[in-house]
């Protein structure tokens, strides 16, 4: 039920076993050979494979992402005009079809998600495309897949390709995308622009930092100029910028960083 494998080592570090008691016989170059369960063997090896998926190469990580948008698309797009609107897409094309101080005072007063962002998009796009079922969700839809397209670029950045791949895998079948990306409602729009924001942190977090705290600051205002609950989302983000720039400066430098994290709440 045993087998030897080869791994490195730090120097001077030696595995133990259960009972505590060092179980490694370390030859030359730092390199130990250790009795080992074959089933923990398979264990790490299906965990450092991933399923058995390699890394793909450039051409075929394009090739798998053009797949993933065809199948998202085509499942999003699909008879997108029926059924007909319900009482919250009404809503909408209430808020879009009146004049712009109504479109106002119900963003004001909260009718409307408490949002303008999406309204006033919705206004000129119904003034140029017309105010039919399928004219009224293909903002959403289009805004769906522009969350699915980040959401993969954020995979992509942070891990890698292979990474990328699951990573728009659950943005693109995530139940709650796809109903979003059907209906005429902000939603879509909400997941895009926050989709945004975790792209700024990514390009932060890899080290430029320009075009992350741009990316972060010109998603967060539109987070919560197109839902009320985009405060939940940017104070999230206020946090985690917080707790990494509070570990990653020196203790006279944290309260600045920190007023700088907590800004956008």
């Amino acid at each position: 039920s045993k087998s030897a494998f080869k791994e490195t080592l730090p120097p001077g570090t030696l595995p133990c076993s259960r009972s505590g008691e060092p179980r490694v016989q370390q030859g030359g170059n730092g390199v130990a050979i250790r009795s080992t369960p074959v089933h923990h063997v398979n264990r790490l090896r299906t965990v450092l494979s991933l399923g058995g998926i390699a890394e793909p190469d450039r051409m075929t990580f394009g090739l798998l992402v053009f797949a993933l948008f065809a199948v998202a698309g085509s499942h999003i797009l699909y008879a997108i005009g029926t059924p007909s609107l319900w009482i919250d897409e009404a809503v909408s094309w209430q808020s879009a079809s009146g004049s712009w101080e109504q479109l106002y005072q119900a963003a004001r007063f909260g009718q409307d998600c408490g949002g303008i962002v999406y309204s006033a998009f919705l206004k000129v796009w119904v003034h140029v495309f017309g105010a039919s079922e399928v004219s009224l969700r293909l903002p959403s839809a289009f805004m769906a897949l522009i969350f699915i397209g980040l959401m993969v670029r954020v995979g992509q950045i942070l891990w890698g390709r292979r990474a990328a791949l699951y990573v728009g895998l659950v943005a693109c079948f995530n139940t709650q995308t796809l109903i979003y990306a059907r209906e005429a409602r902000a939603y879509s729009f909400l997941l895009a622009f926050t989709a945004l924001a975790f792209l700024g942190i990514a390009t932060y977090w890899k080290g430029n930092r320009r075009l992350g705290v741009g990316l972060l600051w010109f998603s967060c205002p539109l987070i919560v100029l197109t839902h009320v609950f985009g405060f939940f989302v940017v104070a999230g983000l206020a946090v985690s910028q917080a707790l990494v720039w509070f570990r990653s400066v020196g203790p006279d430098r944290k309260w600045r960083n920190g007023i700088c994290a907590l800004s956008p709440m």
